[in-house]
């Protein structure tokens, strides 16, 4: 039914056009005969589809409309062509994308509806521009079958195209443009290709983007603007443990993660000539090891330390299969806490080394403490990947 609609619709609009065209030349000749004119404006519809003939004293008068007659005809008969004779889509976007709630943050979807027919081949593409930067994520699948309704799981992880339009989104930025997912499959039985596209915006007044759950729009905002994402400092594991002692405990007891180590070292007992002239408390799992995505939000890795004793404490970052060390800082003894801050984005480490961060360490060397005491101890605290200078949410 709502395919002979549109066909009536096509029609009408056509010969409408074709109506009003002729009806407003048969006006212009009548006043310019004193209403005189020879043509009626059936003789000017006919004139104008090609059939007939016209009597116009004036030859200018007529070689204008006929030029108009041309152009006229043929941009309608391609309108008419291609909106009446179009090859129907199989699958379409719904305009709507969906949040859950995963393991770790959020899951991202949109749907993807078939309407008649099986279409394999299906690739869809999410297209998201800040400013100058484009980011763009593509999801491929095999096939989708006739009548359904299915998800395209959408990357929206921290540093993904997705997180990064949502969060630009929200933070009110004016140099974005909608979003636009595109969809190319394949019809198998006719074997042609379709492609559809969809344009999702984001209202700053309504907090809509088209979620298909709204309790959770509160809950991803404070997701999309975290300023900070701590780092569980129980994960350390002690090498050499037989010379350092390590004990954690939580500031606040209702947080999910340990933000506190307490380390005691005692090296009394080595000497600078053994191999093992060094102890060290090692974080190696915390969670997401490419980092990249961090400095592309201009994060930092910041802590505060405070170590007590004639030794050094020195600070190592590493990456890698091998644990290459990247970066080193040496925190020396202090009365009071301080603080470390790493900038990713510093020409003090590589951009690349970020793709697989291994390990973060605390090391004391037997030749940075006195011999004579051989032991000291050091605390690290608040432990996270930061924003120094979050940006304020609306």
């Amino acid at each position: 039914m709502k395919a002979f609609l549109k066909i009536l619709k096509i029609l009408g609009i056509f010969f409408g056009c074709l109506l009003g065209i002729s009806l407003i030349w048969y006006l212009i000749e009548s006043i310019n005969s004193a209403g005189e004119g020879a043509n009626s404006v059936i003789d000017y519809i006919l004139y104008l589809i090609g059939y007939g003939d016209l009597e116009i004293q004036n030859h200018y008068s007529l070689t204008v409309f006929s030029i108009i007659s041309l152009f006229t005809l043929t941009l309608m008969s391609s309108v008419f062509t291609v909106n009446l004779f179009e090859i129907r889509s199989k699958a379409k976007i719904l305009p709507v994308i969906g949040f859950t709630e995963g393991r770790s943050g959020y899951e991202a979807h949109a749907s993807v509806k078939t309407i008649g027919k099986d279409i394999y081949d299906v690739t869809a593409v999410l297209i998201a521009k800040i400013g100058d930067e484009l980011y763009s994520e593509e999801i491929y699948l095999p096939y989708i079958p006739k009548k359904s309704v299915h998800k395209l799981k959408l990357s929206f992880d921290i540093g993904s195209p997705l997180y990064k339009y949502m969060r630009a989104s929200i933070e009110g930025k004016t140099d974005i443009t909608p979003l636009i997912i595109t969809l190319t499959y394949t019809d198998i039985e006719g074997g042609q290709e379709y492609k559809s596209c969809t344009k999702f915006n984001y209202s700053k007044e309504s907090k809509d983007f088209g979620y298909s759950q709204k309790d959770l729009l509160l809950d991803i905002e404070d997701y999309l603007c975290c300023d900070e994402f701590s780092i569980d400092l129980a994960k350390v594991n002690a090498i050499n443990d037989e010379d350092i002692t390590l004990s954690f405990e939580k500031s606040n007891g209702m947080q999910s993660y340990t933000n506190i180590m307490h380390a005691q070292v005692n090296m009394t007992s080595r000497s600078d000539y053994e191999p093992k002239s060094f102890v060290m408390a090692c974080l190696s799992d915390f969670g997401e090891t490419d980092w990249r995505k961090y400095a592309d939000l201009g994060y930092h890795l910041d802590l505060e330390y405070l170590v007590k004793g004639r030794m050094i404490v020195t600070f190592e970052f590493k990456y890698g299969e091998k644990n290459i060390k990247v970066y080193r800082q040496s925190l020396h003894p202090n009365v009071e806490e301080k603080r470390f801050t790493l900038d990713l984005n510093s020409d003090a480490i590589s951009y690349d080394e970020l793709a697989n961060v291994r390990e973060i360490c605390f090391t004391v060397f037997y030749e940075d403490i006195d011999p004579d005491i051989g032991g000291g101890a050091f605390t690290v605290k608040n432990c996270a990947l930061r924003l120094l200078d979050p940006v304020k949410k609306a």
